[in-house]
């Protein structure tokens, strides 16, 4: 795109405004990456929107027919675009009155800008603080970093906004007035009438952010969270004597805080931390299995002598993640991913119980989870190092970079640090050996069933089933490289 796009709205609509969340990003010296248009009213909006896109050499598609609201994407412009929406009210100030936050509701006169495509955002000059339409105090409430709604009714005008609120919060660093709070937990029920499409995109940025746990925490004080995921509101008194004050929900937010932690300092964090942080899975689906990953303790809890006792709660509990993501619309891999890590959450604390971990436990772990290996190691490492306070984890992360220390004749205690280290140890000996053996590469197998019965020579059945997880293990181990060196050990079984 080489021509200045407040310059062609200009000249296909007339006088426009550039309003939203560009001015606001401007003035905080942040990348602009959409261009929010409020164009006058008109008849024929859709022909002058495409005539719009010819000048500007980009494509248009409707964003809401009805209300005359259309985007451009820029050809080539990845994550770059132009949104043109008539003023509602017929002119600026109405059109703002009717935003959500303040720092929102600021408008800057098209004709004063230059814009400029620079591949995936828009460098844009001419919004001056002393030229910007203010009605509503929106650059006061920046320079303080508050959040503050235009007006009493903008939840009521939109729900949706409750949860936006959180998320700017998030992403800007911003803090909820007073009475913007109040309002969330006074309608906080209102939220399950936004789309779920919505809100699950409000959710997903919140989990890009690296306050996620922050984040849930404020909006559970709030009265929104529980009316997003109410699965979760019977963790607050479960399990109040292992867990302290806020139960199972408590440690439920410390996982996904030390996800925060492990996903923002991968490198330093665990062993190959730089090789993993260019293959890891998206920060969503990280932090949703954090989320949801003992979803069903409340109600698989169950005394037995003297201990507190959940079995079953990892089975039960993907199952209970699948149906909370359907209902919130996450793509059907997220929700593979998180089914199946919530369901084998508890498989890497198992194997860090044997004092040796052999080769083959190994292998079956990485066989059994497949594609979800590297997942379910993040979520583990996260979940164990919950128990310990994030100063003596600081403090503990290069021993736990070292090989598993061998467990006394009593057995590790049942909580605190040397418990923690030797699960974290555990796990960041999985994550070396899913590097050193190329475990993201190893889907394919050095021979098939036909192969193995040929070579063996033995009929079909479930020794064929035995050999080819004992060729397969020996490839694991590194004793067997190529498919040649495989059929020599089978037909050397043979005689």
């Amino acid at each position: 795109m080489k021509k200045d796009a407040a310059a062609a709205v200009e000249k296909v609509f007339g006088p426009s405004y550039l309003v939203g969340g560009a001015p606001r990003d401007l003035l905080l010296r942040r990348p602009v990456k959409d261009l929010d248009f409020a164009v006058p009213p008109c008849r024929g909006f859709r022909g002058r929107a495409a005539a719009l896109a010819r000048l500007l050499g980009a494509a248009v598609f409707p964003l809401d027919e009805e209300r005359s609201i259309y985007r451009l994407s820029p050809r080539g412009a990845e994550g770059a675009q132009i949104d043109l929406a008539p003023m509602e009210g017929g002119s600026i100030l109405p059109d703002l009155g009717r935003r959500d936050f303040t720092m929102n509701a600021m408008a800057a006169p098209a004709w004063k800008l230059k814009t400029r495509w620079t591949g995936a955002s828009f460098a844009v000059s001419g919004v001056k603080p002393d030229a910007l339409i203010d009605p509503f105090g929106g650059l006061k409430d920046l320079r303080v970093r508050r959040l503050r709604l235009v007006s009493p009714s903008a939840v009521q005008d939109d729900p949706l906004r409750m949860l936006r609120a959180f998320r700017f919060a998030a992403e800007l660093g911003f803090a909820p007035d007073r009475g913007l709070l109040a309002g969330i937990s006074a309608r906080a029920a209102l939220i399950k009438s936004a789309a779920a499409e919505r809100v699950h995109e409000e959710l997903s940025r919140i989990f890009a952010t690296p306050v996620s746990a922050e984040t849930l925490r404020a909006m559970h004080k709030a009265g929104l969270l529980p009316e997003i995921f109410p699965e979760l509101v019977p963790q607050e008194k479960c399990a109040e004597v292992y867990y302290g004050k806020g139960g199972v929900l408590r440690h439920t937010f410390n996982v996904v805080e030390r996800m925060d932690y492990l996903l923002s300092h991968l490198p330093s964090a665990i062993s190959g931390g730089k090789e993993i942080a260019a293959t890891k899975p998206p920060e969503r689906a990280l932090k949703t299995a954090a989320l949801l990953h003992d979803i069903a303790k409340p109600a698989r809890a169950k005394v037995m002598g003297d201990r507190l006792r959940f079995f079953g709660h990892e089975e039960h509990g993907a199952e209970m993640a699948e149906k909370v993501m359907e209902r919130l619309r996450f793509s059907r891999a997220d929700i593979r991913l998180v089914s199946a890590v919530t369901a084998q959450h508890l498989r890497v604390g198992n194997l860090a119980h044997n004092d040796e971990i052999s080769d083959r436990a190994i292998y079956r772990f990485f066989r059994g989870m497949g594609e979800y290996s590297l997942p379910l190691l993040l979520l583990s490492w996260a979940d164990h190092s919950s128990y310990v306070r994030k100063p003596d984890l600081l403090r503990a992360l290069p021993v736990t970079k070292k090989p598993p220390f061998r467990i006394p004749a009593k057995g590790l205690p049942r909580t605190g640090l040397r418990k923690t280290l030797r699960f974290l140890q555990t796990v960041n000996m999985l994550f070396r050996t899913y590097l050193s053996r190329g475990m993201a590469r190893r889907t394919d197998r050095l021979l098939d069933g036909n192969e193995v019965m040929k070579a063996a020579g033995i009929p079909e059945g479930p020794e064929i089933g035995r050999l080819l997880d004992q060729v397969n293990l020996l490839h694991f181990e590194g004793r067997l490289k190529t498919k040649k060196e495989a059929l020599a050990w089978l037909r050397k079984i043979r005689k």
